[in-house]
């Protein structure tokens, strides 16, 4: 039984799929967030709690006063579920709140002179790990997702982008969903940078000889 947290991934991934514009059974995404809205008021693990009031913020369901009092839990949660609740609180209109928590997050932080990353809090393995696929490369990814809304000059964040494509392994990450959300901070941080206004013309070449010329600009990157 997924519960909670496989719930709120699933409407997570509608939710997105609407906003692109792409048809939803608006019945389907009701009774899921009903049973999001049931389960949160039964103590939930607090990561697992943060995912989903961010995947209700993300919906335009946010549910601020919950957002707030789960700050006082935030020991408990790992690094993604954090990033997550940071951006459940600016999502819901609490950017003050959401600030302090991301400074909960950069206290977390190992950082080189080149790389930046979230770590597992636990050497050990815990249920909730198993149920929400944590990783390294997850909470790095979120973490990536929480700067570049909330801190996007921040000197981590270009580090932790250098971290998660070390991490890549041929066309993916260390599992589906750390490749899923290593795609959309990935994404965040390209619309940041302004590479997505990028202009200029290029060449292919094999063995001297021209197979393929082009030209890049804004509209051809979308």
């Amino acid at each position: 039984d997924g519960g909670i947290y496989q719930t709120a991934y699933v409407l997570f991934g509608l939710t997105m799929v609407e906003k692109n514009g792409f048809t939803v059974d608006d019945n389907v995404l009701a009774r899921g967030f009903a049973y999001l809205d049931q389960q949160l008021t039964s103590g939930q693990d607090a990561s697992i709690q943060a995912f989903a009031l961010y995947v209700k913020a993300v919906a335009g369901r946010g549910n601020l006063a919950l957002a707030q009092a789960l700050r006082s839990r935030v020991t408990e949660m790992d690094s993604a579920a954090v990033a997550a609740l940071a951006l459940a609180l600016q999502q819901s209109g609490d950017t003050g709140g959401a600030q302090q928590v991301v400074d909960q997050l950069l206290a977390r932080v190992v950082a080189t002179p080149t790389i930046a990353y979230w770590p597992l809090e636990s050497t050990e393995w815990q249920w909730n790990h198993w149920q929400t696929m944590a990783s390294p490369e997850k909470n790095t990814a979120l973490a990536v997702m929480a700067l570049a809304t909330l801190r996007p000059t921040d000197p981590h964040l270009p580090l932790a982008v250098h971290w998660l494509m070390q991490q890549r392994h041929g066309a993916g990450w260390r599992n589906t969903q750390a490749t899923a959300f290593a795609v959309m901070g990935l994404a965040d941080y390209i619309r940041l940078s302004g590479e997505l206004q990028a202009t200029y013309r290029y060449a292919v070449l094999l063995n001297e000889e021209t197979v393929a010329t082009g030209q890049v600009t804004p509209s051809t990157l979308r």
